[in-house]
């Protein structure tokens, strides 16, 4: 901080004689020297992460687990988001956002994303609205009396808005395309002769 202070001393010591009328040549190369070994010098200090610089490092915080201690309050929300999730099944409704379901489940946005977060571990929203639509894809999919429904029929009934986002959280899910998924699900377990398609 010292060679800083004394660096501005010095720009304005000579600024202010340029301004008296004694200029010399060698002012603004010798400013822009000094300059650059400062700025040398201060990425050198703040390069090096020092505790006398920076302070000691805290341990992160860390969240609970989703299964600890878990207040009446969050237990309350929990169990009418599972009511909405489960019963209601408000996942699929396409264009379903994190603001429209904490309406239904009656809290706070905030609220609704701390506990999809930090107590049921899901990595955003989207991840936990996904398992539950991928998680009814592959019953559609694995049904043989659905065999001839398409996949984009089925992604739209579940809530998703175009087959793309669809094929991507499906693979994320499964490592399969729904169609690989499908065409492997029904291998396993063939229509029924007698069902008439």
């Amino acid at each position: 901080m010292a060679v800083v202070a004394g660096y501005a001393i010095a720009v304005s010591g000579v600024e202010i004689g340029q301004g008296m009328g004694i200029e010399a040549a060698w002012h603004g190369l010798a400013g822009a020297a000094a300059l650059f070994v400062l700025s040398l010098a201060g990425g050198a200090v703040f390069l090096d992460a020092r505790t006398s610089v920076f302070g000691v490092a805290t341990a992160p915080i860390v969240e609970p687990s989703p299964k600890t201690d878990v207040d009446a309050a969050d237990r309350h929300t929990l169990n009418a988001l599972d009511e909405a999730m489960q019963k209601r099944e408000v996942w699929r409704q396409e264009g379903l956002s994190i603001g429209a379901l904490a309406r239904e489940v009656g809290v706070p946005e905030h609220v609704l994303r701390r506990l999809i977060n930090g107590r049921l571990g899901y990595r955003n929203f989207a991840a936990y609205l996904n398992v539950h639509r991928i998680a009814a894809a592959k019953q559609r999919l694995s049904d043989p009396g659905q065999a001839r429904t398409t996949v984009a029929a089925i992604a739209f009934e579940l809530g998703f808005g175009s087959i793309g986002p669809f094929n991507r959280a499906f693979r994320e899910e499964t490592g399969q395309t729904p169609t690989q998924w499908r065409a492997e699900a029904l291998g396993k377990n063939p229509p029924n002769p007698k069902v008439s398609g």
